[in-house]
């Protein structure tokens, strides 16, 4: 038989809150026990409840707007879409309790304990969680948004989806807790621990996220789009095809991370920490440029501003002589001999940098294709599928001093091999290297391929007799 609370209290309680009320101001020293008790749809509005004993009550879709539940003890309790709007919960306790849909907008919930509690699709819109202990509940597309969580404990919590723009997370302790496709945009995460949590998907765009600790976090695909990362902890994350654009990255940790894939055009990088971080096919232009992909974070802003930057342009010299371009259009089934390609330029230590170009789009990119090239120490053009027009051919080999090799995939016939056959007289073009597969690839690229360039780009740069 489950506990049951005290009859003459919960008899005073049915009368309504203004006979409630009455009761409590003339009996200031007892504390009610209403354990158990059936208060179902019950208006207690304006209810002064502070001290009662609630564990285990049937309060569910209750009207407790701007309710006293101060230091309530509500273990267990069913508030299943119960109306607690602006009500006073602070250093309530909640644990395990039932809050699914209920509605708590700007509700003082300062210290309040809900440790294992259910909140999915909860509303705490504007709601004052700090200090709150959350540990392990479940917040699964619950409204937080411009909550207040300073230094709240959520470790092992359950945000999925939850609504949490400019939330502030100021210090809070968030350690393996489930962010998963949570919408996170102008929220302040500044000082928070974040360690080993799930942001897979999740938005932060314009989040601070100064000096947080994000270290071996998952934020594949998150959005980061103009988030203050300076001093954030991101050693051993994953951040592959995470949107970085014009994030703000000072003294930022990457040692360790993934971030294959990432969107970084715009980005502000200065004295990053990158030993052993995966960078590669990072893209630097924005979603409506012909898309260029370099392998290293802090040379991406060298890049651009080499793109559209003259004066920065006239200093640049031979600082990127181990650069090796790469233009083409790789259909979905050559993708792998794509990466095979940069795989074995990596290897021999140069930095490739890839730009997408088909025969549809050629005249548009010919103006980057040149100015990427002054940087390079060789092009490689695969002429596989983008049979480029006659007057593009011959604008890479009379416009780049640099050696050009084609690259063709064996099986077919590249539209436009005779075009290349007949200038191979140029001083910069070598002969087109054929390869089967990706594997082919790894076996002959250098001994076949690239040998062949940098001998090239050294006579043509007088290093070597001709």
């Amino acid at each position: 038989m489950g506990v049951m609370a005290d009859a003459e209290h919960l008899e005073v309680l049915l009368q309504g809150t203004v006979a409630w009320n009455a009761w409590r101001q003339v009996n200031p020293k007892i504390m009610p026990d209403l354990r158990g008790a059936q208060l179902r749809g019950m208006d207690l509005s304006s209810a002064e409840l502070h001290g009662a004993d609630l564990s285990g009550a049937q309060l569910r879709e209750a009207h407790l707007r701007r309710a006293v539940l101060h230091k309530v003890r509500l273990a267990g309790a069913d508030l299943r879409w119960a109306n607690l709007d602006e009500a006073d919960l602070r250093e309530a306790y909640l644990r395990q309790a039932d809050l699914s849909g209920a509605h708590m907008r700007e509700a003082d919930m300062r210290g309040v304990y809900l440790r294992e509690a259910y909140l999915c699709g909860a509303n705490l819109t504007g709601a004052n969680l700090t200090m709150a202990d959350l540990r392990a509940a479940r917040l699964c597309e619950a409204h937080l948004s411009e909550a207040q969580l300073h230094i709240a404990r959520l470790r092992h919590a359950d945000l999925s989806k939850a609504d949490l723009r400019e939330a502030n997370f100021r210090g809070a302790q968030l350690r393996q807790t489930c962010l998963r496709g949570a919408n996170l945009q102008e929220a302040n995460f500044r000082w928070a621990n974040v360690v080993m949590s799930d942001l897979y998907e999740a938005d932060m765009t314009q989040a601070d996220l100064r000096w947080a600790n994000l270290s071996v976090s998952d934020l594949r695909y998150a959005c980061l789009s103009e988030a203050d990362l300076r001093g954030a902890n991101l050693r051993g994350a994953n951040l592959s095809a995470a949107n970085l654009m014009k994030a703000r990255l000072v003294e930022t940790n990457f040692e360790e991370a993934n971030l294959e894939g990432c969107a970084i055009y715009g980005i502000s990088a200065w004295e990053l920490k990158l030993e052993g971080a995966r960078q590669v096919n990072l893209c630097i232009t924005p979603e409506d440029e012909p898309a260029i992909i370099v392998d290293n974070l802090e040379v991406a802003q060298f890049l651009y501003l080499h793109l559209h930057n003259t004066s920065i342009r006239d200093v640049i010299g031979t600082i990127g002589k181990k650069i090796v371009l790469i233009v083409g259009d790789f259909s979905e089934e050559r993708l792998e001999a794509l990466e095979a390609v940069r795989e074995v330029l990596r290897q021999y230590h140069y930095v490739p940098v890839f730009l997408a170009c088909a025969s549809s789009d050629a005249h548009a990119k010919l103006g980057t294709l040149e100015l990427l090239a002054q940087l390079a120490r060789f092009v490689l053009v695969d002429v596989t599928e983008a049979a480029l027009p006659i007057d593009i051919v011959d604008a890479i080999l009379g416009h780049i001093s640099v050696p050009v090799q084609p690259i063709a995939w064996q099986p077919a016939m590249p539209p436009n091999e005779a075009l290349w056959a007949d200038r191979l007289s140029s001083d910069s073009l070598l002969p087109t290297y054929r390869y089967a597969d990706a594997k082919a690839i790894w076996t002959s690229l250098y001994t076949d391929c690239l040998l062949a360039a940098e001998t090239k780009a050294k006579v043509m740069l007088d290093l070597v007799p001709a």
